[in-house]
């Protein structure tokens, strides 16, 4: 999966999400990154 240049992440950001984006326990039925869990654990979501 091609990660895309986050700017508005710090760099330590950018490694993390890379990492988060692989883990097979972050990921839905049909093989797709949770987003809303792993922004939560970036603590980049929204709802807090």
């Amino acid at each position: 999966m091609k990660l895309k240049i986050f700017h508005h992440f710090t760099f330590k950001e950018r490694v993390m999400l890379k990492d988060l984006l692989e883990l097979d326990s972050l990921k839905r039925r049909n093989d797709q990154p949770n987003i809303s869990e792993i922004a939560r654990i970036l603590h980049k979501s929204r709802s807090l």
